[in-house]
């Protein structure tokens, strides 16, 4: 599903699916960040030019996440920041940080009044608001469900009801703390390997300490892995009918 996406948002997307190079480089940006840190739509719509910032001592770059109370947002309904735990510091890869510089540089207008990350692209590009994000993202959901129906068939059972931005934020997650689980067990055992896991993924994510979404993903994690670990017992007993 995530090739077959990238597929359709890549700008060097080979049947580009919106109509200008700026908005498929722009749209692909915004979908690679929801996809690949996790933001939250609030969160995304808040960022500000000023929420890209770089480390003096290392030359990184990060996005800050948190409620800007910008006086140029001027749209109607107002992205909000979920809890205090949502404010963080997220370090960009390295060529995602050019992305966005890229974009900065070429693609967002010089004549907008706004301080917003995402702007609309004709003028008097205003900051992109949540329903233009919403559409953004249907848009995306309607081209897959096209070239890709097994995708969204119920008789898979990885089949998905339709992309969108939380389910783009759960596919982080769900990546995020299989990852993290299998770079600690180079120094932990499994429990604490999986305790390290749920807490790296809880502080990446901004849950508050109170929220039960990282023990979810832990629980299907350990669910597929029992899964796989029966099947493979099942193999191996199964060998033994064979003589």
């Amino acid at each position: 599903m995530k090739e077959a996406l990238y597929s359709i948002i890549s700008p060097k997307a080979l049947e580009p699916l919106f109509k200008s190079k700026e908005a498929q480089l722009r749209n692909f940006l915004i979908v690679h960040l929801l996809l690949n840190y996790g933001l939250r739509t609030g969160e995304l719509l808040l960022l500000t030019l000023n929420s890209i910032k770089t480390d003096l001592k290392t030359c990184n770059t990060y996005l800050v996440i948190t409620d800007t109370q910008d006086r140029t947002d001027n749209r109607i309904s107002k992205p909000q920041m979920k809890n205090v735990q949502s404010v963080r510091t997220i370090l960009l890869e390295k060529r995602d940080a050019q992305f966005i510089h890229m974009y900065i540089n070429n693609i967002r207008s010089r004549d907008s009044k706004s301080h917003m990350l995402f702007l609309s692209l004709q003028a008097p590009y205003a900051p992109l608001s949540k329903s233009g994000l919403k559409k953004l993202i249907a848009t995306i959901n309607e081209k897959i469900k096209s070239k890709h129906p097994q995708f969204f068939d119920k008789n898979y059972v990885d089949s998905i009801d339709k992309i969108s931005a939380h389910i783009l934020r759960h596919t982080w997650a769900y990546m995020m703390l299989k990852h993290s689980y299998q770079s600690y067990l180079d120094s932990y055992n499994k429990a604490q390997a999986m305790e390290n896991a749920i807490e790296s993924l809880r502080k990446m994510a901004g849950w508050s300490l109170n929220s039960t979404m990282p023990y979810l993903y832990a629980s299907r994690f350990i669910s597929e892995n029992a899964n796989l670990a029966n099947i493979q017992r099942i193999t191996k007993v199964g060998a033994h009918y064979d003589h």
